[in-house]
C-alpha cells in the first residue's frame, strides 16, 4: 500500500512541473522557501523541513531547539547570550549571515543582524519550519549569505476555524503559555496568538581574568521574560501582518566582559508591521506588493566594570555602570511580477526599497572625570553613531525553464544598490535532473553577500569594540551539487556536496576594531537518511563534514563533524517516546592562541508524548548525562574559559485544540 501511495504522489509531483513547469511556485510568491503542498525535493535549493508534530514529540521546546537538528548548523553566541546559528563553518563570530522569515515577513533585529530574540519562539505557535541551508537559489528580497529559516504559524491555515491553548514547566523555574485562535467573518480572516515565556537560568563563571581579575565562583544570569503577540487579517487580495515581541533578559557575560551583577538587564523590544496585496491577475500575471515598518529598541543598564577599575581619566571607586538606550527603524516596499505565459518559462521581476536609520540614542554612563555619579553623554560622548543610516534598493530577474519533462533550470541575476557600499551583481544558477521516480540530481551556483552589521559599523567610544565605515561586504561564490535517492514515502537519502569561497570575512582585529581580515575556502558533505524501521517508527540521522583548502585554523571556532539523529516509536495510537542524539565535534581556536581547543560533546534528550484528537501531554528530559556544552568565547573578550551552557533539564507541557 506505501508503495501505491509513494508512485500516486510522486506521479502527481511529476505531472505538475511537466505540464505547469515551475508554475506551482507562485503559490508561495510571497517568501522563496515556502513550499506548501509541495515536494520540496524537486525544488531548486537544499531545503530542511520539520514539522510541529515530530518536533514536539522529540521534545524540542522552541525554534533554537529545531534549528540544532538541522544538518550542517550549530551554534553560537556572545557575551550577551545573543545567538545564532552557524550554517557549514561560516564565520562564527558574525551575526546577520542567516535570515529569518516569520510567515514571510523579514524579523532579524536591525543592530545585530540576528535573530536571537526569536529563537525562544514556542513550537506551540508553529506549525512548520523551513531552512534553505545556503545562499539560496530563488530570488528574494534580502540577501542571505549562509542560509535562510522560513517560520511558518498557523496564520496559514486561512479557511480554519480552530484554536489552540498551551501552557508548560521546566527547570530554573521555566513558565510558558499561549494560545492561537481562528476567526471567519464574511470576507476576513483574522488570525491572532499569543506566547508568554519567563525563566530564571544560570551558569557558572570561571573567571574573566584578562581585563578586571578574577572573580571565584561568578554567576552568569541567563534569565528570560519575553511576550509575544501578532494579528493576522485578509480581506480578498489584501493581507495585514503585525507582530509585536516584548523581551528582558539578563546581561549574562556582561557588556563589556566582565561579570555584571544579577539584576542587570538587556532588553530587545521589537514589533514588525506589513501590509500585502497578492494578485492572480489572469491565467498568466500574478503580482504582489508589501509595505512595512520594523521597530526595536537595545536597552542594557546595570554594571559594567568592577570597583577600582582604572580609567582614561580617574579610578572608579565603584565602578561603571550605564544605561544605554539606542532605537532603530526599518522602512521596506517590496514588488514581485510573474509571468507564465511563455512556453516551458516562468519569469520573475522584482525590486525592493529599504531604509534602516538609527531614530534615537542615549548614553549615560559613570562620570568620566570624578568617577562617581552618572552622566548624560548623548551628545559628547554617544556609544552609537545617532545619524546613522542606510538606503537600499535592489532589482532581480528570474527564468525558471523547464528544457525537458526531467531537466529544469532556473536563472537569476541580482542588482543591487546600497548608500554604504559600491554596487552588487549577484548570479544564480541552478539545473534540477529527475532520472526517474526515484533518482534526482541537483547542481546549483550562487553568489551572495552579508552587509556589515550596524554593530560592526557604527558602534563607538567603546574600550572593547570599535566600528569601522569603511568595511567592505562579505561575499561568497557557492557551488552545491546534490543527489537525492526517494525509495518510499518512508525512506529517503539526501547527500550534497558543496565548495564555498568566502571573502572578506568580518571579526575584530587586537585593537578590538573590526575589519575584513579573511578569505577561507570551505568544502563540505551533508548526509541525511529517513526510514521507518517498524509500521510505528521513524528514523532520521544526519552527518555533516567541513574542510579547508587553506590553513586549518581558517575553520576555527567550527565543529569539522557534526552528527544528528532521532527515533520516534509509537507505542500506541496515542502514545510514542523518542530519543534525539547530537555530537560536535571538538573546535580548533586561532592560529596563536595559547588556549586549548573546545572539547567536542555528546548530547542524548528524550521524551515521552500522549496524545489524541483535542489534547497533547509531553515531558522531555534534555542532556540527560549533564554532558559539559559550551559557547566559544571570543579570544579578545577577556574570558580565559569559554561560556558554559546550560546542563541537564527537563520540560512539560500540556498542548489542548479545540
Amino acid at each position: 500500500m506505501k508503495k501505491i501511495l509513494f508512485l500516486v504522489c510522486i506521479i502527481a509531483s511529476l505531472n505538475a512541473d511537466i505540464l505547469n513547469g515551475l508554475r506551482q511556485d507562485l503559490d508561495s510568491i510571497s517568501h522563496e522557501a515556502s513550499i506548501t503542498r509541495q515536494n520540496v525535493d524537486y525544488k531548486p535549493y537544499i531545503i530542511s523541513v520539520f514539522t510541529q508534530k515530530d518536533l514536539l514529540r522529540l521534545g524540542a521546546r522552541d525554534l533554537e531547539d529545531a534549528l540544532k537538528l538541522v544538518p550542517g548548523v550549530d551554534m553560537a553566541a556572545d557575551n550577551l547570550m545573543v545567538r545564532t546559528p552557524i550554517f557549514r563553518g561560516s564565520n562564527s563570530f558574525a551575526f546577520g549571515q542567516s535570515k529569518l522569515y516569520i510567515d514571510g515577513v523579514y524579523s532579524n533585529q536591525i543592530l545585530f543582524d540576528t535573530y536571537s530574540q526569536w529563537l525562544t519562539m514556542p513550537l506551540h505557535m508553529i506549525k512548520r519550519i523551513e531552512v534553505i541551508r545556503g545562499p539560496s537559489i530563488s530570488t528574494n528580497a534580502i540577501a542571505s549569505y549562509a542560509g535562510s529559516v522560513n517560520v511558518i504559524t498557523f496564520a496559514e491555515d486561512k479557511k480554519s476555524d480552530k484554536g489552540f491553548v498551551y501552557a508548560g514547566l521546566g527547570s530554573s523555574s521555566l513558565y510558558s503559555t499561549g494560545f492561537g485562535k481562528h476567526f471567519n467573518l464574511e470576507d476576513f480572516h483574522i488570525y491572532t496568538d499569543f506566547y508568554y515565556i519567563d525563566h530564571d537560568q544560570s551558569v557558572d563563571v570561571v573567571n574573566d581574568g584578562i581585563f578586571y581579575g578574577t572573580p571565584q565562583n561568578a554567576v552568569a544570569s541567563l534569565s528570560l521574560e519575553t511576550f509575544s503577540t501578532s494579528i493576522n487579517v485578509n480581506y480578498k487580495d489584501l493581507e495585514f501582518i503585525g507582530r509585536y515581541l516584548g523581551q528582558k533578559s539578563g546581561a549574562a557575560f556582561g557588556p563589556m566582559f566582565f561579570v555584571p551583577n544579577k539584576s542587570d538587564e538587556i532588553e530587545m523590544p521589537q514589533y514588525n508591521l506589513e501590509l500585502r496585496y497578492k494578485k492572480r491577475i489572469n491565467e498568466y500575471w500574478n503580482v504582489l506588493f508589501k509595505a512595512g515598518i520594523q521597530q526595536e529598541k537595545y536597552s542594557a543598564y546595570g554594571a559594567f566594570a568592577p570597583a577600582g577599575v582604572q580609567g582614561e581619566f580617574t579610578v572608579y571607586s565603584e565602578g561603571i555602570y550605564a544605561d544605554f538606550d539606542i532605537f532603530q527603524r526599518r522602512l521596506y516596499q517590496e514588488g514581485k511580477l510573474v509571468y507564465s505565459g511563455l512556453d516551458n518559462h516562468n519569469l520573475l521581476v522584482a525590486y525592493t526599497i529599504q531604509n534602516e536609520r538609527t531614530t534615537e540614542q542615549s548614553t549615560i554612563v559613570t562620570d568620566r572625570l570624578t568617577g562617581i555619579g552618572l552622566v548624560d553623554y548623548s551628545d559628547t560622548f554617544p556609544f552609537f553613531d545617532e545619524n546613522a543610516q542606510r538606503d537600499l534598493f535592489s532589482v532581480s530577474l528570474e527564468d525558471q525553464y523547464s528544457f525537458s519533462e526531467k531537466l529544469n533550470f532556473t536563472f537569476g541575476l541580482q542588482y543591487e544598490v546600497n548608500s554604504e557600499i559600491d554596487t552588487s551583481v549577484n548570479p544564480r544558477f541552478s539545473a534540477v535532473y529527475r532520472l526517474d521516480m526515484e533518482n534526482i540530481f541537483k547542481g546549483t551556483f550562487t553568489r551572495s553577500y552579508r552587509l556589515p552589521s550596524w554593530q560592526e559599523v557604527y558602534i563607538k567610544n567603546n574600550t572593547v569594540r570599535f566600528g569601522n565605515e569603511n568595511l567592505n561586504i562579505e561575499c561568497v561564490d557557492a557551488y552545491e551539487i546534490s543527489y537525492i535517492y526517494k525509495q518510499s514515502l518512508d525512506t529517503t537519502f539526501k547527500s550534497s556536496i558543496f565548495y564555498l569561497k568566502n571573502r572578506d570575512q568580518i571579526r575584530r582585529d587586537n585593537a578590538f576594531t573590526y575589519q575584513n581580515l579573511k578569505n577561507t575556502n570551505v568544502y563540505g558533505l551533508e548526509l541525511e537518511f529517513t526510514t521507518s524501521i517498524t509500521d510505528r517508527d521513524k528514523f532520521w540521522f544526519a552527518y555533516s563534514a567541513l574542510g579547508s583548502n587553506n590553513l586549518s585554523h581558517d575553520l576555527a571556532y567550527s565543529s569539522q563533524h557534526l552528527v544528528k539523529s532521532y527515533y520516534i516509536y509509537n507505542i500506541t495510537p496515542y502514545f510514542s517516546i523518542s530519543s534525539t542524539f547530537k555530537y560536535n565535534s571538538s573546535k580548533s581556536r586561532f592560529s596563536g592562541e595559547l588556549r586549548d581547543d573546545i572539547d567536542g560533546s555528546s548530547v542524548i534528550d528524550s521524551a515521552l508524548q500522549w496524545h489524541n484528537d483535542d489534547y497533547q501531554v509531553t515531558f522531555s528530559l534534555e542532556n540527560i548525562f549533564d554532558e559539559k556544552e559550551v559557547f566559544a568565547s571570543d579570544p579578545l573578550s577577556g574570558y580565559i574559559e569559554d561560556y558554559n551552557r546550560v546542563g541537564r533539564s527537563f520540560n512539560f507541557s500540556v498542548r489542548k485544540e479545540f
